[in-house]
Protein backbone atom coordinates (compact mmCIF):
# COMPACT_ATOMS: atom_id res chain seq x y z
CA UNK A 1 0.00 0.00 0.00
CA UNK A 2 1.55 3.30 -1.08
CA UNK A 3 -0.11 6.28 0.55
CA UNK A 4 0.53 9.97 0.05
CA UNK A 5 1.95 10.49 3.51
CA UNK A 6 3.84 13.69 2.76
CA UNK A 7 0.74 15.63 1.89
CA UNK A 8 -0.94 14.32 5.02
CA UNK A 9 1.83 15.59 7.25
CA UNK A 10 1.96 18.86 5.38
CA UNK A 11 -1.60 19.62 6.42
CA UNK A 12 -0.90 20.55 9.99
CA UNK A 13 2.55 21.44 11.25
CA UNK A 14 0.97 24.45 12.94
CA UNK A 15 -2.39 25.01 11.29
CA UNK A 16 -4.65 23.06 13.58
CA UNK A 17 -8.27 24.03 13.91
CA UNK A 18 -8.35 24.61 17.66
CA UNK A 19 -4.64 24.72 18.42
CA UNK A 20 -3.58 27.27 21.02
CA UNK A 21 -1.26 30.15 20.11
CA UNK A 22 1.22 29.03 22.76
CA UNK A 23 1.78 25.78 20.92
CA UNK A 24 2.26 27.54 17.62
CA UNK A 25 5.33 29.28 19.06
CA UNK A 26 6.90 25.99 20.19
CA UNK A 27 10.37 25.62 18.57
CA UNK A 28 10.72 22.71 16.14
CA UNK A 29 12.72 19.75 17.44
CA UNK A 30 12.73 16.03 16.88
CA UNK A 31 10.66 14.09 19.38
CA UNK A 32 12.86 11.73 21.46
CA UNK A 33 12.54 8.05 20.66
CA UNK A 34 11.60 7.34 24.28
CA UNK A 35 8.66 9.72 23.95
CA UNK A 36 7.46 7.94 20.82
CA UNK A 37 7.62 4.63 22.67
CA UNK A 38 5.69 6.09 25.61
CA UNK A 39 2.91 7.22 23.27
CA UNK A 40 2.57 3.63 22.00
CA UNK A 41 2.59 1.81 25.33
CA UNK A 42 -1.20 1.69 25.71
CA UNK A 43 -1.78 0.14 22.28
CA UNK A 44 -1.99 -3.69 22.43
CA UNK A 45 -0.78 -5.73 19.47
CA UNK A 46 -0.37 -9.47 18.98
CA UNK A 47 2.64 -11.46 17.85
CA UNK A 48 3.42 -15.13 17.41
CA UNK A 49 6.07 -16.52 19.76
CA UNK A 50 7.54 -19.95 20.46
CA UNK A 51 7.46 -21.76 23.80
CA UNK A 52 10.41 -19.64 24.99
CA UNK A 53 8.76 -16.34 24.14
CA UNK A 54 10.90 -15.69 21.06
CA UNK A 55 9.27 -14.09 18.04
CA UNK A 56 8.61 -16.49 15.19
CA UNK A 57 10.43 -15.29 12.08
CA UNK A 58 9.93 -15.94 8.38
CA UNK A 59 12.82 -15.87 5.91
CA UNK A 60 12.29 -13.78 2.78
CA UNK A 61 14.88 -14.38 0.04
CA UNK A 62 15.28 -11.65 -2.59
CA UNK A 63 16.21 -12.93 -6.07
CA UNK A 64 19.08 -11.65 -8.21
CA UNK A 65 22.85 -11.55 -8.24
CA UNK A 66 23.01 -9.70 -4.94
CA UNK A 67 20.35 -11.81 -3.30
CA UNK A 68 19.79 -11.27 0.41
CA UNK A 69 17.81 -12.94 3.12
CA UNK A 70 15.43 -10.79 5.14
CA UNK A 71 13.64 -11.85 8.28
CA UNK A 72 10.09 -10.76 9.02
CA UNK A 73 7.47 -11.27 11.71
CA UNK A 74 3.79 -10.35 11.75
CA UNK A 75 2.40 -7.78 14.18
CA UNK A 76 -1.36 -8.21 14.33
CA UNK A 77 -4.00 -5.74 15.48
CA UNK A 78 -6.33 -8.65 16.22
CA UNK A 79 -5.57 -11.74 18.29
CA UNK A 80 -8.01 -13.73 16.16
CA UNK A 81 -6.07 -12.81 13.02
CA UNK A 82 -2.86 -13.96 14.69
CA UNK A 83 -4.43 -17.28 15.67
CA UNK A 84 -5.84 -17.71 12.16
CA UNK A 85 -2.35 -17.22 10.76
CA UNK A 86 -1.11 -20.03 12.99
CA UNK A 87 -3.98 -22.34 12.07
CA UNK A 88 -3.91 -21.76 8.33
CA UNK A 89 -0.41 -20.65 7.35
CA UNK A 90 1.98 -22.14 9.87
CA UNK A 91 0.06 -25.38 10.10
CA UNK A 92 0.44 -25.90 6.36
CA UNK A 93 4.04 -24.72 6.07
CA UNK A 94 5.58 -25.81 9.38
CA UNK A 95 3.23 -28.32 11.09
CA UNK A 96 5.80 -29.27 13.73
CA UNK A 97 6.17 -25.64 14.77
CA UNK A 98 2.44 -25.16 15.41
CA UNK A 99 2.66 -27.20 18.61
CA UNK A 100 5.26 -24.82 20.02
CA UNK A 101 3.83 -21.41 19.16
CA UNK A 102 1.18 -19.19 20.66
CA UNK A 103 -0.33 -15.72 20.32
CA UNK A 104 1.27 -13.24 22.70
CA UNK A 105 0.01 -9.76 23.55
CA UNK A 106 2.60 -6.98 23.74
CA UNK A 107 2.48 -3.20 23.54
CA UNK A 108 3.11 -1.40 20.29
CA UNK A 109 5.72 0.57 22.20
CA UNK A 110 7.73 -2.60 22.86
CA UNK A 111 7.53 -3.63 19.22
CA UNK A 112 8.71 -0.20 18.10
CA UNK A 113 11.58 -0.26 20.60
CA UNK A 114 12.78 -3.58 19.18
CA UNK A 115 12.31 -2.29 15.66
CA UNK A 116 14.55 0.71 16.36
CA UNK A 117 17.20 -1.42 18.09
CA UNK A 118 17.59 -3.62 15.01
CA UNK A 119 17.35 -0.84 12.45
CA UNK A 120 19.91 -1.06 9.63
CA UNK A 121 21.56 -4.18 11.06
CA UNK A 122 22.70 -6.89 8.56
CA UNK A 123 19.92 -9.26 9.62
CA UNK A 124 17.35 -6.62 10.45
CA UNK A 125 13.98 -8.08 11.39
CA UNK A 126 11.13 -6.56 9.41
CA UNK A 127 7.94 -6.01 11.39
CA UNK A 128 4.88 -6.38 9.19
CA UNK A 129 1.84 -4.62 10.67
CA UNK A 130 -1.05 -6.81 9.55
CA UNK A 131 -4.35 -4.95 9.09
CA UNK A 132 -7.69 -6.41 10.09
CA UNK A 133 -10.34 -7.00 7.44
CA UNK A 134 -12.31 -4.03 8.76
CA UNK A 135 -9.28 -1.74 8.64
CA UNK A 136 -8.51 -2.78 5.08
CA UNK A 137 -12.09 -2.27 3.90
CA UNK A 138 -12.34 1.16 5.53
CA UNK A 139 -8.98 2.32 4.20
CA UNK A 140 -9.74 1.15 0.65
CA UNK A 141 -13.08 2.95 0.64
CA UNK A 142 -11.60 6.22 1.91
CA UNK A 143 -8.58 6.14 -0.42
CA UNK A 144 -10.53 5.29 -3.54
CA UNK A 145 -13.14 7.90 -2.71
CA UNK A 146 -10.35 10.49 -2.54
CA UNK A 147 -9.17 9.56 -6.03
CA UNK A 148 -6.27 7.25 -5.16
CA UNK A 149 -6.29 3.98 -7.09
CA UNK A 150 -5.56 1.42 -4.38
CA UNK A 151 -6.62 -2.21 -4.69
CA UNK A 152 -4.97 -3.81 -1.68
CA UNK A 153 -3.96 -2.83 1.85
CA UNK A 154 -0.79 -4.64 2.89
CA UNK A 155 0.12 -2.70 6.03
CA UNK A 156 -2.02 -1.60 8.94
CA UNK A 157 -3.54 1.84 8.36
CA UNK A 158 -4.40 4.52 10.88
CA UNK A 159 -7.16 7.11 10.59
CA UNK A 160 -6.97 10.83 11.42
CA UNK A 161 -9.76 13.41 11.40
CA UNK A 162 -9.20 16.60 9.41
CA UNK A 163 -11.18 19.70 8.62
CA UNK A 164 -10.92 22.53 6.11
CA UNK A 165 -9.52 25.83 7.32
CA UNK A 166 -11.00 29.17 6.27
CA UNK A 167 -8.44 29.26 3.45
CA UNK A 168 -9.53 25.82 2.26
CA UNK A 169 -6.52 23.86 3.50
CA UNK A 170 -6.78 20.54 5.32
CA UNK A 171 -5.87 20.73 9.01
CA UNK A 172 -5.90 18.28 11.87
CA UNK A 173 -9.09 18.28 13.91
CA UNK A 174 -7.84 18.51 17.47
CA UNK A 175 -9.47 17.52 20.74
CA UNK A 176 -8.93 18.94 24.20
CA UNK A 177 -7.98 16.65 27.08
CA UNK A 178 -6.46 17.51 30.46
CA UNK A 179 -5.99 21.12 29.40
CA UNK A 180 -3.99 20.23 26.29
CA UNK A 181 -4.75 19.88 22.62
CA UNK A 182 -4.34 16.41 21.13
CA UNK A 183 -4.45 14.92 17.66
CA UNK A 184 -5.96 11.46 18.16
CA UNK A 185 -4.69 8.65 15.95
CA UNK A 186 -7.34 5.96 15.45
CA UNK A 187 -7.04 2.34 14.35
CA UNK A 188 -10.73 2.20 13.47
CA UNK A 189 -12.74 4.46 11.17
CA UNK A 190 -15.87 3.61 13.15
CA UNK A 191 -14.35 4.78 16.43
CA UNK A 192 -13.09 7.97 14.80
CA UNK A 193 -16.52 8.85 13.43
CA UNK A 194 -18.16 8.06 16.75
CA UNK A 195 -15.69 10.26 18.63
CA UNK A 196 -16.13 13.22 16.29
CA UNK A 197 -19.92 12.96 16.50
CA UNK A 198 -19.77 13.02 20.31
CA UNK A 199 -17.22 15.81 20.71
CA UNK A 200 -18.04 17.99 17.69
CA UNK A 201 -21.54 17.07 16.48
CA UNK A 202 -21.73 20.30 14.50
CA UNK A 203 -18.57 19.37 12.55
CA UNK A 204 -19.54 15.85 11.49
CA UNK A 205 -20.57 16.89 8.00
CA UNK A 206 -17.53 19.16 7.61
CA UNK A 207 -14.83 16.79 8.82
CA UNK A 208 -12.89 14.32 6.69
CA UNK A 209 -10.81 11.23 7.35
CA UNK A 210 -7.23 10.77 6.16
CA UNK A 211 -5.46 7.43 6.00
CA UNK A 212 -1.76 6.62 6.32
CA UNK A 213 0.41 3.61 7.02
CA UNK A 214 1.20 3.00 10.68
CA UNK A 215 4.82 2.18 9.95
CA UNK A 216 5.38 5.38 7.98
CA UNK A 217 3.71 7.44 10.70
CA UNK A 218 6.05 5.93 13.31
CA UNK A 219 9.08 6.70 11.16
CA UNK A 220 7.91 10.28 10.70
CA UNK A 221 7.52 10.76 14.44
CA UNK A 222 11.12 9.74 15.08
CA UNK A 223 12.82 11.42 12.13
CA UNK A 224 11.06 14.74 11.59
CA UNK A 225 11.19 18.07 13.42
CA UNK A 226 7.47 18.72 13.65
CA UNK A 227 6.03 20.18 16.90
CA UNK A 228 2.57 18.74 16.20
CA UNK A 229 3.98 15.25 16.85
CA UNK A 230 3.98 16.09 20.56
CA UNK A 231 0.19 16.27 20.34
CA UNK A 232 -0.30 12.88 18.69
CA UNK A 233 -2.21 10.47 20.90
CA UNK A 234 -2.84 6.86 19.87
CA UNK A 235 -6.32 5.61 20.55
CA UNK A 236 -6.30 1.80 21.04
CA UNK A 237 -9.80 1.52 19.64
CA UNK A 238 -9.33 -1.93 18.15
CA UNK A 239 -11.15 -4.52 20.20
CA UNK A 240 -8.38 -7.07 19.84
CA UNK A 241 -10.77 -9.55 18.27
Amino acid sequence: MKLACRCLFAIGSFGVSILSSALINTPARAIPEAQVIAKLQNVPVYVITDDKGTLVETRLNTPGQNSTTQFSTGVFLSDRDAQTFIDKNLKAQQPDLVKLVKVTSVSLGEIYRRQQENKNKPEELKYVYVPTAQQSASALTILNRSGQKVTQIDSSPVFIATIKSKSGQDQYLTFRRDNREIVPIFFSETTLRSTVSKVYPNLVSKSNIRVMELNELLGYMTDKNDPIINNFEFNPSMNGR
